[in-house]
């Protein structure tokens, strides 16, 4: 895949799961209850990880139409590989799967950079710390030990909200900052 098919791969991704978003809103306007909260709650979470990998495919085909954008360990984080020799001295390649909330950073940074960007996200904002507890919200709610674990409270809420408003403004300023980056340098 090039970059312009990833971007549109990116493009329908982003509509599907903002669709979804906003129908499960509108449910939950006329639906009012804690399955609505929780449907809207898991919904938003796609979302923040199916734009993630998004935003990482869009960085590995630039890296594929150029190849000096990134440095062999940032490939290799994007690619979510390792290496190893199997017993017969070939190389294998192995997930290396990293855990999400450094991979969100990470990968906003790689997309930037293939972009000819310079954005860092606001890691030092409430929103930041709101994404790190929606994160245990939402694994709690994909895999729940307990009835607390499915139960949403006025916090818990209020926290989804502010994480996701922190990665909607995030990728919106990221888009923002490649765009003038893009409309600088001529492309």
């Amino acid at each position: 895949m090039n970059r312009e098919a990833a971007v549109i791969e990116m493009k329908a991704v982003f509509k599907v799961l903002s669709d979804d978003i906003e129908e499960i809103r509108e449910y939950g306007k006329s639906n009012k209850s804690e399955f609505a909260e929780r449907t809207l709650l898991r919904t938003h979470f796609a979302f923040i990880e199916g734009m993630t990998h998004q935003l990482k495919l869009v960085a590995l085909c630039a890296a594929s139409e150029c190849p000096s954008i990134f440095t062999l360990k940032e490939l290799t984080i994007l690619k979510e590989e390792q290496y190893s020799l199997n017993k017969k001295g070939g190389i294998e390649t192995k997930d290396n799967y990293q855990k999400l909330m450094p991979m969100i950073l990470f990968t906003i940074n790689c997309y930037t950079k293939a972009h000819g960007g310079n954005y860092t996200p606001k890691t030092g904002e409430h929103g930041w710390e709101s994404m790190k507890n929606y994160l245990t919200i939402r694994n709690n709610l994909m895999h729940p030990k307990s009835i607390s674990d499915l139960t949403l409270d006025y916090n818990k809420l209020k926290t989804s909200i502010e994480a996701a408003g922190w990665f909607k403004k995030t990728i919106q300023d990221m888009f923002d900052n490649c765009s003038v980056s893009n409309a600088e340098n001529g492309k």
